[in-house]
């Protein structure tokens, strides 16, 4: 079959270059069986909805089922996800549906493992998988898992290389929002081992999300970072202890609330900020900041005030005004298309005053 279409309000199935091996004789004993069935492409269009649907009482069969090999070349879940060379074997038998052998790709990612679904109310899922790639060409290996009925299945995720880590979300496909909440925690992340010339770190990361209840389509949580190995940017360390705050993300960009970072010493860094096309604005209160244990050739020092920052991936611009009993520093710089200006500096300390501009 060149093209086979299934319709129904909200619901699109495309099927391209349909091919079946099958054995008419089975269906003598109630059963269908099929050697072999295969396709260039599985697309399937689910528009989405607001409102909450019902899971449905049954899903059997009226006889039972088993394909030796089914092989999908493309498979479009919307815009969700693509997936390319799918394989596995499937059989129903009433009670189940089970599909084993499961192998295909996610991009550069190679997937494996089986599921299993009841057939009758409340519709028990059972999923076993691995997922092994390349993120910045290194290797990491997930380990996926997921319980429960079809219309709140617990999914968990285990890093085993590359990461270490797990997370956890609650699927809800039958209520208003896709999911009711996740978690995610990694452990001994290093910045240096991902990104050329990053400072080395130790780093603990935890998230909660949750879907907004208030706005469609938002998410809402709180995240916290801590590092085992800080230290000053000129001993290659990063000279953070710990950073927590919350976040609300919308179709708009996301909001930064509650920002509290904590530095070497006793230097403190509390603020907002937001992300909006492809813009991150910081607006933050600094308080007892000491310079040495930023970098370890300057001086020691307890600095307040304050510092914003623009960040983008053609410009960036910093202003800061921080003081302590000595001095008072009053600055703004920015960079844009490879050239750092300086458009204010200014150092007092008593009556005296330094003032300088500058472009490079």
């Amino acid at each position: 079959f060149a093209r086979v279409i299934w319709s129904e309000p909200g619901t699109e199935v495309v099927i391209e270059h349909l091919q079946i091996d099958w054995s008419p004789a089975a269906l003598l004993e109630r059963r269908l069986s099929i050697a072999e069935l295969a396709a260039a492409r599985l697309a399937i269009e689910i528009a989405s909805s607001d409102e909450a649907s019902t899971p449905p009482a049954s899903l059997r069969l009226p006889l039972a089922v088993d394909v030796k090999k089914l092989a999908i070349s493309r498979l479009d879940y919307g815009k969700l996800f693509s997936a390319d060379d799918l394989q596995a074997a499937y059989v129903g038998d009433g009670a189940d549906h089970r599909l084993t052998g499961v192998r295909g790709r996610l991009g550069k990612t190679v997937i494996a493992g089986e599921m299993t679904l009841g057939a009758d109310a409340p519709l028990p899922v059972q999923v076993s998988g691995t997922l092994s790639g390349q993120i910045d060409e290194q290797p990491v290996r997930l380990v996926v898992d997921a319980a429960g009925p079809l219309e709140r299945i617990v999914l968990k995720v285990l890093a085993e290389e590359g990461l270490r880590g797990d997370g956890q979300v609650t699927l809800t496909p039958f209520a208003r929002h896709a999911f009711a909440e996740a978690q995610l925690a990694l452990t001994d992340v290093d910045p240096a081992a991902w990104i050329a010339g990053a400072p080395a770190a130790r780093l603990t990361l935890r998230a909660r999300i949750k879907p907004d209840a208030r706005q469609d389509g938002a998410l809402g949580g709180d995240f916290e970072v801590s590092n085992s190995m800080a230290g000053p940017l000129d001993r290659q360390r990063l000279p953070l202890e710990s950073l927590s705050g919350r976040f609300d993300w919308a179709d708009d960009g996301a909001r930064l609330t509650d920002l509290v970072a904590r530095l070497p010493g006793q230097g403190r860094l509390n603020g907002s900020g937001n992300w909006r096309n492809g813009s991150l604005a910081l607006d933050l209160e600094a308080s007892a900041l000491d310079a040495v244990q930023l970098a370890s050739v300057l001086r020691s020092t307890r600095l307040s005030g304050s510092i914003s920052a623009r960040i983008a991936a053609d410009e960036q611009q910093l202003a800061v005004r921080l003081g302590d009993t000595r001095f008072v520093l009053d600055a703004k710089a920015s960079h844009e298309h490879g050239r750092v200006s300086l458009s204010r500096l200014e150092l007092a300390a008593g009556e005296a005053r330094l003032t300088a501009r500058g472009e490079l």
